[in-house]
């Protein structure tokens, strides 16, 4: 038989694919690792601005098949995770309820996870994208557009998603697995960057602001989160604008800001501010109702929006409708949405190969014996804060264990 022959083929060295390797050397399996680009873990590398935000010890936050997600996170759980990064030299550190390397450097991270390749005794070719992958006689025969091949009787499919297409994004295992029969969901960026009007922007572009943010279709709530929001050249961006990524499927979707929801809880609250204002403030214009609440720019572009000129009228000649328009537009801001920044700006993708095809225990293929899938492959995704690297590299620990039991002794 031609090629490289192994106990097991991983397609995949990022989080999730050099996670498995290890997970499946220390039970002394034969493991070929397969990257695509000239060296792994590129999107590691980047994550969390270059610290690696490798987890979250707050409740879990997942979407699509969050079933298979809470199986695998509670068969390989946090505290398994920092024995098993501990095992290799990576210490935690809190921040709030994100966890980093105690370094904040992602390339400590992938020091390790070299070095515990070198050390097992992991095969890790680079620069080896596969073209096509078949089952033959009970192996798996993986051949690479360079014309190599490598057999296996097991081989994990973890080259990741579409998301971020520059470091290492790829629609590869989404390919292979639909090959062997696998349903793939709807793909579509999540954790991005939105595109919206430019009307409702116009004005703030680079001004960060805590807000409340609500994601509506056609007057239906559809999400709704909280945190930091940036204004940008062509829309918003931001940890709570970028969550909402993963629900925009198609016209008719927009944002409400809420300016002043860390100030007041309602409605009522704000008119009944604005009632003293009117008196306190009867000669100033009416940006001065939301003065010390938000900031100029902020106050100006609620004002416009509420349809007020702004040509030099006073607090004390707005009418009472007038008033409570600006009092309601300050807690219900629109920004419509066009589409989102795409994939090149995501940092995961929403949708992937479904869970009925899977056992949860193992991630192994119900359809194809010896074939198993983990990382962003999957259809799962979660909020920005740890939530998909933890998933990452849990998944990809329980698709190299197959069954085994994760070694925790050093």
């Amino acid at each position: 038989m031609s090629g490289k022959f192994a106990d097991l083929i991983i397609v995949g060295a990022g989080a999730s694919g050099l996670a498995a390797a290890i997970a499946a050397a220390e039970h002394q399996d034969q493991v070929i690792l397969l990257e695509a680009q000239e060296q792994p873990g590129k999107k590691i590398l980047a994550s969390g601005n270059g610290r690696c935000n490798i987890m979250n010890s707050g409740p879990l936050r997942y979407y699509g098949d969050t079933s298979l997600a809470f199986h695998v996170l509670q068969r390989i759980n946090r505290d398994h995770l920092r024995s098993f990064l501990h095992r290799y030299g990576v210490l935690l550190s809190h921040e709030e309820d994100r966890l980093y390397p105690s370094t904040f450097q992602a390339k400590s991270v992938m020091s390790s996870f070299k070095n515990a390749v070198s050390h097992l005794h992991i095969s890790m070719v680079c620069s080896e994208r596969v073209g096509e992958i078949r089952k033959e006689q009970g192996l798996f025969r993986v051949h690479s557009v360079h014309h190599n091949t490598y057999s296996a009787p097991r081989i994990i499919i973890a080259c990741g998603g579409l998301s971020q297409m520059k470091l290492s994004g790829s629609s590869d295992g989404y390919r292979f697995l639909e090959k062997f029969g696998h349903s793939v969901s709807t793909l579509r960026p999540a954790l991005a960057p939105l595109i919206t009007d430019k009307k409702s922007i116009s004005g703030l572009r680079g001004i960060r602001v805590k807000c409340g943010l609500s994601l509506l279709n056609n007057g239906r709530l559809i999400h709704r989160e909280a945190g930091e929001l940036l204004f940008a050249d062509d829309g918003i961006s931001g940890i709570c604008s970028m969550q909402m990524a993963r629900f925009i499927e198609g016209p008719g979707f927009y944002a409400e800001v809420n300016f002043l929801q860390r100030i007041y809880s309602s409605l009522e609250e704000v008119k009944k501010e604005f009632s003293y204002r009117k008196k306190r403030f009867e000669n100033l214009d009416p940006t001065w109702l939301l003065n010390g609440m938000t900031t100029e720019k902020i106050s100006y572009a609620v004002c416009k929006q509420a349809g007020i000129p702004l040509r030099g009228e006073l607090i004390s000649e707005l009418t009472e409708e007038q008033t409570d328009r600006i009092a309601y537009t300050s807690m219900h801001y629109r920004i419509d949405i066009q589409a989102t920044k795409g994939f090149d700006f995501a940092q995961v993708t929403s949708g992937g190969a479904c869970q009925e095809s899977f056992d949860p225990d193992t991630l192994e293929s119900r359809l194809i014996p010896g074939l198993h899938a983990a990382g962003e492959v999957l259809n799962v995704d979660g909020d920005c804060g740890g939530f998909n690297l933890m998933f990452a590299l849990s998944s990809g620990i329980l698709a190299g264990l197959n069954n085994r039991e994760l070694i925790t002794e050093g």
